[in-house]
């Protein structure tokens, strides 16, 4: 059994909008009988996914019943959750991404002692679409269950697993095209961050658009504090963590009032202290902390 997080480093990372996620392990693939095709379309294919028990211990199984990618709320997989012990469980997902990129779906379930529920792990079709995916071809997340009245206690179960909608053999890498208009600040063996971007009357403010890729084996954590714009401190809510070679689009984004409190009405220049650091090892674990000068 794998210890949880410490209780600072969650609540920390709950509070900057972020989720924690796990040490990677090796994924076990889950594979359709059904082959892949080989061109993808432009738009979810037609296929029949066979219901697949994805985990089967002496405390719960959580089965794959089906997928169907035009579900009420997005692309949705319908599991099976099993509780097979005294306690009420919680059943969570950790380090979710689909075709490489990082996307949080909507599913936390709750299961009462002894009792079974059907689930839907669903991701908005808008969260695909912004990063580029109108096929999905692997989905990879860390499945972890753990008694839902004590977040102190160990995990009863932490593995994880990808899922293979259209078979192994659909699988393939998406490369991220490049744009004229990036700004290219990290670029390392380690990772990359760079600028794809500005909204300026975006839904919650201020938005710059940030492309990340973690090209470590280790989960990686992205965060901004002691930001200026114009001068003026002005820190967004930022902190992103991004699984071991994974990528992530994302926004750092002011509020609107957070500018005005400081007479900004436009966006000149943005300070920007950026640290990287292994999720795993908060403290000791940094691979970089630098400030960059951003000028929209």
């Amino acid at each position: 059994m794998v210890k949880k997080t410490a209780i600072a480093l969650a609540l920390c990372l709950i509070l900057s909008g972020c989720r924690t996620t796990p040490p990677q392990t090796t994924a076990q693939p889950v594979r359709p009988s059904a082959p892949a095709t080989t061109q993808p379309p432009t738009t979810q294919p037609q296929f029949s996914f066979p219901e697949t028990v994805l985990a089967d211990t002496e405390y719960c199984t959580v089965t794959v019943r089906g997928i169907d990618p035009d579900g009420t709320f997005g692309y949705t997989l319908q599991v099976l959750l099993e509780n097979k012990t005294q306690l009420d469980l919680m059943f969570s997902l950790r380090g979710v991404s689909v075709n490489g990129y990082m996307c949080d779906p909507f599913f936390a379930a709750t299961v009462s002692a002894g009792m079974k529920a059907n689930e839907e792990i669903s991701f908005l079709k808008s969260d695909l679409a912004a990063n580029g995916i109108t096929e999905v071809t692997d989905i990879t997340f860390t499945l972890a269950v753990y008694d839902s009245t004590d977040i102190l206690a160990e995990y009863l179960m932490e593995e994880e697993f990808t899922v293979y909608p259209q078979g192994e053999e659909a699988q393939r890498t998406y490369e991220r095209q490049s744009a004229q208009t990036d700004v290219v600040l990290v670029s390392n063996e380690d990772c990359a961050i760079i600028v794809t971007g500005f909204e300026p009357d975006s839904t919650w403010g201020y938005a710059m658009g940030v492309y990340l890729e973690n090209r470590t084996d280790e989960a990686l954590m992205f965060s901004a504090s002691d930001v200026a714009v114009n001068g003026y401190m002005c820190d967004p809510y930022w902190a992103v963590e991004v699984a071991p070679g994974k990528r992530c689009n994302c926004q750092i984004t002011w509020s609107k009032t957070d500018l005005a409190d400081n007479g900004i009405t436009q966006v000149e220049k943005i300070t920007l202290p950026i640290r990287v650091y292994d999720s795993n090892d908060w403290l000791e674990g940094e691979i970089l902390s630098e400030t960059f000068t951003i000028t929209p």
